[in-house]
């Protein structure tokens, strides 16, 4: 074996302090120094697998391989896509090691890494000069994707918003760590490998023609009687959506500290999404315009206040139960029961309390108090064309045009 082929990655077991259980990591030698990749037993995906220490031990010594027999490009060649990833996943890293702009969670930088190592590694984009990943070459991403006929719209959505955050890592990339002279690793700066991100600002990736469903208004005393019927930590939920249109993985992930109490603003940045069947909280959202601050009415504010006060938790969720989010299925039994119970009819689950603040905004709209474009991003979609397309049917409809609605000083007094 030359050097040039010399073993540069290597599979080294440990064990897990909390768990005492054995796991694998990969030491890869780079020109940076020693790269290490973790395979727990105990985390997803091979947490739920039938053996997960054999599999978690088979992924280590298979991902040891394919960079032993990729040859030095794959770590060296700093014009790749392959280095940029390494560059978004230490800038990851130090994001979680600092407390600016915010911290990142185990899971989300988990799923970062997934989307990654799992898929966007597994394509032809990997050994890429960055500098020519364009919208074209992103269109041959997704058919490639689509071709293996495993991959959702939703899942598709996510790995061009992880590709995108990698293009801005080779924009800005983060301090790196390099081995000295002396054997100590510091952190350095390093040269971008691009001035610009070609896919920054392109509208996300929609499959198809997506059919758009006309929606029911459910009617205010509708709501209000779900909201007086609901109890605990779901009233001020049901309270919380109809009043700032979250959707239901938006509202389940939302921290107290993303509650800016004298801006009176909610930061929506979090979301909760399945990641190998486990619901995670990510700091993506739906679409990228699903990422918007929304005011605070001042009825909500007050809940939200009370609700702190009486919860007397330290739940990092303001919607949280023994430290975690509450589960989808829960959360729409538990609609769907309160509707049954009263003997509602309308259509639609939980997401009708989203369809009510759309019916809100646009009685806003009506009152020239916020304009096409302030609806559309408090709504959190992607363009106007598409929110009128969801609710023209409901708001041309002289029965539903308005007339349920509140005032809207009642959320914006004060």
């Amino acid at each position: 074996m030359t050097s040039e082929q010399r073993k540069r990655a290597v599979v080294q077991p440990y064990t897990l302090p909390k768990h005492n259980k054995k796991a694998f990591r990969v030491l890869t030698e780079t020109q940076d120094g020693v790269r290490i990749k973790k395979f727990n037993p105990t985390s997803p995906p091979y947490v739920f697998m039938a053996q997960p220490k054999q599999a978690a031990e088979d992924a280590a010594y298979t991902y040891a391989a394919e960079i032993n027999q990729a040859g030095p490009d794959m770590f060296y060649d700093r014009t790749k896509l392959a280095y940029g990833i390494e560059l978004y996943k230490q800038a990851r890293k130090n994001q979680e090691a600092t407390s600016y702009p915010r911290s990142l969670s185990a899971d989300e930088r988990s799923m970062g890494e997934t989307n990654c190592d799992i898929h966007i590694a597994k394509t032809s984009l990997i050994n890429m000069a960055v500098k020519d990943i364009d919208e074209k070459v992103l269109q041959v991403f997704i058919k490639e994707l689509l071709s293996k006929g495993t991959y959702s719209n939703d899942k598709i959505g996510r790995l061009i918003a992880t590709l995108k955050q990698v293009l801005d890592a080779c924009v800005n990339p983060p301090l790196m760590p390099q081995k000295q002279n002396n054997g100590k690793v510091v952190m350095k700066k390093v040269p971008n490998i691009i001035d610009n991100n070609k896919l920054r600002g392109l509208k996300a990736w929609k499959k198809g023609k997506r059919e758009i469903k006309p929606v029911e208004i459910p009617q205010k005393k509708d709501m209000q009687q779900i909201i007086d019927a609901a109890t605990g930590v779901y009233g001020i939920m049901f309270l919380a959506i109809s009043l700032t249109g979250m959707r239901w993985q938006e509202a389940a992930g939302l921290m107290w500290s993303r509650i800016g109490w004298n801006s009176r603003q909610i930061t929506i940045d979090h979301a909760i999404v399945r990641i190998s069947k486990v619901p995670t909280l990510v700091d993506q959202t739906k679409t990228d315009a699903g990422q918007r601050l929304i005011p605070i009415p001042g009825q909500l504010l007050e809940a939200l206040k009370q609700w702190k006060k009486d919860s007397k938790s330290d739940d990092k969720f303001v919607f949280g139960r023994n430290g975690s989010f509450i589960p989808h299925a829960t959360v729409k039994d538990n609609f769907n029961k309160i509707k049954d119970n009263l003997g509602l009819t309308f259509k639609g689950g939980i997401h009708s309390l989203r369809h009510y603040y759309a019916s809100l905004l646009f009685e806003w709209h009506s009152k020239k108090i916020i304009s096409l474009i302030e609806l559309q991003e408090m709504i959190g979609h992607e363009d106007w064309a598409f929110t009128a397309k969801v609710y023209a049917k409901a708001f041309n409809d002289e029965e539903h045009k308005f007339k349920q609605l509140d005032k809207i000083d009642q959320f914006l007094q004060n």
